[in-house]
C-alpha cells in the first residue's frame, strides 16, 4: 500500500492499521484527528470503490476508456464535486475477460452518487453499476467529532479502537461485542457515539425507507400481451426504454427496480426507483406493447406519501422531486415530438388520460369527457363531438381502449387543438395527440351508443 499522509501521526511517524488497533490509546486524539480527516477526505479504498458490470464486448475497453468515460458522466450529470478540480477517477481495474470492472473515485461522496449512473450506456450497452460485496459505509466526519470527544474525555483506548475500526472498513458491531480485552462499558460509550448499532447503518437506514415508501413506488401494469409469455426482465426492459425515450426519468440509470408477471401473463408489477417516477410511468399507459396497449395504473394498495413519510425521505433521493440526491434539472421534463400532421383529419386521438380505474368508472369518465370538451371549445373552437373508448363492447379494438376522440368541425382546428394538447399533462399524465380517419371514428362510434356523439349548444357556436 502505497503511504499515506492519513497513515502518519502529528509526529510524521507512520501508523498502520495494526498499531491503530493494538495501541495503549496515548494518542487517541491525534489518530482519531487523523480518521476525522480520514472520513472526510473519502480516502478509506472501500467506501469509493464501485462494481461496473455488463462491459461491452463491441468496442475497445481499457483503463483509459472507462475512466474518460467515467469522468465525462460524472461531470455531465452534475455528481462532481464542484469544489475540486481535476478527474474524479482515482483507478480503474479490469477483469481479464474485461466483462466487469472496478473504478475507484476520488470521494465517497462521488461514489455514492455514481450510483445513479447505473444503466448509462457505453457503445450502445447499459452498464451495471453497484457497489462491491466488500462494501463498507465510512462514517461520517460528525460522528468521527464526537467519538473523539469522547475519547478525549475517557481517554479512551476502546473509542480509538473502534473508531480506527470503523474508518478502516472493519465490520463490527455491538451485535458481535467489542474486541476482546477492551473495556465494554467506555467501547459502549464510542460505539454510541459512532451511532453504531451496526455498521451497516446506512444502509439499513435506505432500506427501511425503500420498504416505507414502496407502496407510493409500485405500479400496475394491465393487458399485457397474451400471444406469447411476457417475462419480468422483458416488462423491465420495456420499461426502462420507454421511461427514457420519453423523458420520464428524473436521474441517470435504470428507474426500475424490479418487476413482476402473473403466472397467467395477463398483467404485471413494476417497482420504481423514485416516488415521482411512479407517477411519470403513468405517461405510459397506451403505449403499445406486444402489439397491445398497455394499461399503467395505481395498484389497489396505493398510499399517496403522508406528510411525515415524505420528511423521512427528504433528501435520500427517493422522493425524486427536484432538489433530491441525484435528481437532474429538467431531466423529467418530457420533450416528445410534435404530433404528425401529415395524414390530419378531423378527429383528434388523446392517450393516457385515463387509468383502468377511471375507464370502469361512469362518473370518471363523464367528468374527463366535459373537462376535455371545456378545454378544447376554449381553447381551439367548435366540438361536434367527443367520445371516450371504454373496455366491453367486441366491436371496438383493443388498441383504441382508453383513448380520447375529439370530433373538431374541421381539419385547420383539429390541428390547432393536437398540437395544443400534445405534451400537455393531464392529471399527472403526459397527454400524446394524433388524427384518426373520420370513417373509423364513425365506426367507433357505433361501439358506444350510451355516449353523447353531440356536444349540446357548442356545435351551433
Amino acid at each position: 500500500k502505497k503511504a499515506s499522509n492519513w497513515d502518519r501521526d502529528s509526529s510524521g511517524n507512520e501508523v498502520n492499521a495494526g498499531q491503530i488497533l493494538s495501541g495503549d490509546g496515548t494518542h487517541a486524539p491525534h489518530i482519531l484527528n487523523a480518521l476525522v480527516h480520514q472520513a472526510a477526505s473519502g480516502s478509506t479504498t472501500k467506501a469509493r470503490r464501485i462494481h461496473v458490470g455488463n462491459l461491452p464486448q463491441n468496442g475497445p475497453i481499457d483503463n483509459e476508456v472507462l475512466s474518460t468515460f467515467f469522468e465525462q458522466a460524472m461531470q455531465q450529470a452534475g455528481f462532481k464535486n464542484p469544489d475540486q478540480e481535476g478527474s474524479c477517477v482515482k483507478d480503474v481495474w479490469i477483469s481479464g475477460e474485461k466483462k466487469f470492472a472496478f473504478i475507484e473515485m476520488r470521494t465517497f461522496e462521488e461514489a455514492e452518487r455514481s450510483m445513479g449512473l447505473d444503466g448509462v450506456t457505453l457503445y450502445g450497452n447499459p452498464l451495471r453499476i453497484a457497489r462491491p460485496h466488500d462494501y463498507v459505509p465510512p462514517p461520517s466526519q460528525e460522528q468521527l467529532q464526537t467519538a473523539l470527544l469522547a475519547a478525549g474525555s475517557q481517554n479512551s483506548q476502546a473509542a480509538v479502537q473502534v473508531a480506527a475500526a470503523v474508518a478502516m472498513g472493519r465490520p463490527m458491531s455491538s451485535a458481535l461485542g467489542v474486541p476482546q480485552g477492551l473495556n465494554k462499558q467506555i467501547a459502549d460509550v464510542a460505539m454510541n457515539a459512532l451511532g453504531l448499532s451496526g455498521m451497516n447503518s446506512s444502509a439499513s437506514q435506505m432500506t427501511t425507507l425503500m420498504q416505507a415508501s414502496r407502496k407510493c413506488r409500485r405500479v400496475h401494469i394491465g393487458n399485457l400481451p397474451t400471444v406469447v409469455v411476457v417475462t419480468a426482465q422483458q416488462l423491465h426492459d420495456f420499461v426502462e426504454q420507454g421511461m427514457t425515450q420519453m423523458a420520464l426519468t428524473v436521474k441517470p440509470g435504470d428507474p426500475v427496480i424490479d418487476t413482476f408477471v402473473a403466472p397467467d401473463g395477463k398483467f404485471g408489477f413494476a417497482e420504481m426507483r423514485t416516488v415521482q417516477e411512479a407517477t411519470n410511468i403513468l405517461a405510459l399507459s397506451g403505449c403499445e406493447f406486444g402489439g397491445r396497449a398497455i394499461r399503467i395504473s395505481r395498484p389497489t394498495d396505493y398510499a399517496p406519501p403522508t406528510l411525515e413519510l415524505v420528511q423521512k425521505l427528504e433528501g435520500s433521493g427517493i422522493l425524486g422531486v427536484p432538489g433530491d440526491a441525484g435528481v437532474v434539472p429538467n431531466m423529467g421534463i418530457p420533450q416528445m415530438a410534435g404530433p404528425d400532421t401529415s395524414n390530419a383529419t378531423s378527429v383528434v386521438v388523446l392517450k393516457n388520460m385515463m387509468t383502468d380505474a377511471e375507464m370502469s368508472d361512469d362518473a370518471e369518465c363523464k367528468e374527463i369527457m366535459d373537462d376535455t370538451r371545456d378545454k378544447c371549445v376554449e381553447d381551439y373552437g367548435a366540438v361536434l363531438s367527443v367520445l371516450v373508448a371504454r373496455p366491453g363492447p367486441s366491436e371496438c379494438p383493443a388498441e383504441h381502449i382508453g383513448m380520447v376522440f375529439v370530433q373538431f368541425g374541421d381539419v385547420a382546428t383539429a390541428i390547432k387543438a393536437a398540437e395544443g394538447l400534445h405534451n400537455l399533462k393531464f392529471d399527472g399524465r403526459v397527454v400524446e395527440a394524433s388524427f384518426i380517419p373520420t370513417l373509423e371514428y364513425s365506426r367507433l362510434q357505433k361501439c358506444f351508443p350510451d355516449q353523447l356523439n353531440v356536444a349540446d349548444g357548442i356545435a351551433a357556436e
